[in-house]
């Protein structure tokens, strides 16, 4: 019979005519008590599935144990139905999910309309031109310590850049700081943090002065060009690669990546929101930003991975709940930065492992930065707060990247063999 099903399911996706995007009318984010190992594995059981994405699982099930999610409109009545007939209570986070993406979406293109397309003002989150525009603007203004390189491209032929900053001296190669952003292409606030940080690098320079500073701002610009089609594509999260006889576009680009891949929480199934694709680095994206890390290996001590929606500060591993040789250091000096963005405006950001913190899952970038890619410390910085979820406003694009900034004066004090850590931890 499950054969069956499967037939069927592949028969339906190779004649479809459309791809499946999770429909955001009728969509919902659920926090659902898991207090047994019962409740805990039926709603994992859902972690493949199309139209279910998951923000947080927990490592074991208590009275305190939370599973966040979003579920599609054309699944959430049933699966609501589902949790009920196995008494497992929930609340509703987000009631109208495609009413708080077409408020945000309609901000957005007013504040876009009312902008020059020759400045950025950090009043908006802008499209890949637009990006790519600020880029050469930024080296046009600061020749002397700016350079921009083409990593790559991706599936759709867009260009992937990075933006180098360097005081540079051929005969000295100095520790690099590593920043990029945008793998995940809904998460418009870790592409304008990355923005803001480039243009603070440009106010002090004095930070270059024993480092090199590298930053991606748009690892996945299908993605991110895709999810700025409409609201109906605002929750896209993938690539835009074809996935043949599936009727399925994209790849997780944050489980591509050839460390321990494909072996916890990622799909092999195409449709999946967490598909990992059909190989290590399968994905023209994930290749890119492999070779561009592999080129500077042993240089870069610190790499930070912005994402979004939570608050948190996550280093390796993803795909065990064992924890790395250096997790002191990881964990003491994820700390000192959060004590340091707290000054601007006291949010408060929870430093740990990424299996421990959110849920396992393997082939992420920071997983192979640190597990292959010769970098020292890897961080995965999930922005904002939760209650936002993937649709920030335009209101904290400014206080977001005045944030980051501030942690990443603490990262970059360990590039350059100045620590500051000092804190010892038992949790880690």
């Amino acid at each position: 019979m499950n054969v069956i099903i499967v037939l069927l399911f592949v028969i339906i996706r190779i004649n479809a005519d459309e791809e499946y995007i999770p429909p955001v009318d009728g969509m919902q984010k659920l926090s659902i008590t898991v207090d047994t190992d019962k409740k805990l594995n039926l709603v994992r059981s859902y972690q493949d599935t199309e139209g279910f994405d998951f923000l947080r699982v927990p490592e074991k099930p208590s009275k305190n144990s939370v599973v966040e999610l979003y579920v599609a409109g054309d699944k959430v009545n049933k699966f609501k139905g589902t949790l009920k007939k196995n008494h497992l209570t929930y609340k509703i986070d987000i009631e109208n999910v495609a009413e708080t993406i077409k408020k945000s979406n309609d901000e957005n293109h007013k504040l876009h309309r009312r902008t020059r397309r020759d400045v950025h003002n950090f009043e908006h989150f802008p499209k890949y031109d637009e990006i790519t525009a600020y880029l050469k603007k930024i080296h046009k203004e600061h020749p002397s310590f700016t350079k921009i390189e083409r990593i790559g491209g991706s599936y759709e032929n867009r260009d992937i850049f990075a933006i180098e900053f360097s005081k540079r001296d051929r005969n000295v190669k100095k520790p690099i700081l590593l920043i990029d952003a945008g793998i995940h292409a809904r998460e418009w606030i870790s592409v304008t943090t990355a923005l803001y940080a480039i243009d603070q690098l440009t106010k002090h320079p004095d930070l270059l002065n024993n480092m090199d500073v590298y930053v991606i701002p748009l690892v996945n610009p299908d993605g991110y060009e895709f999810s700025h089609g409409s609201d109906k594509t605002r929750m896209w999260r993938k690539s835009r690669s074809e996935i043949k006889r599936w009727g399925c576009t994209g790849v997780d680009l944050n489980r591509n990546f050839g460390f321990h891949w494909n072996t916890v929480g990622a799909s092999k199934v195409p449709c999946s929101p967490i598909y990992a694709g059909p190989r290590a680095f399968s994905e023209p994206e994930s290749r890119a930003l492999r070779d561009f890390i592999l080129r500077l290996r042993g240089r870069i001590k610190v790499y930070l991975s912005l994402h979004c929606p939570g608050n948190l500060i996550m280093h390796p591993w993803g795909y065990t709940y064992d924890a790395p040789k250096n997790a002191h250091d990881l964990v003491c000096l994820g700390r000192e930065a959060n004590n340091r963005l707290a000054k601007v405006r006291k949010s408060s950001y929870q430093v740990g492992s990424a299996s421990k913190v959110v849920y396992l899952s393997s082939g992420s970038s920071t997983d192979w930065a640190m597990g292959e890619g010769g970098v020292e410390m890897a961080y995965t910085i999930e922005l904002t707060e939760k209650m936002h979820g993937f649709t920030t406003p335009t209101s904290e694009i400014v206080p977001v990247g005045k944030e980051f900034f501030e942690a990443l004066k603490v990262f970059s004090r360990h590039v350059v063999g100045k620590d500051e850590c000092h804190e010892a931890t038992e949790d880690m």
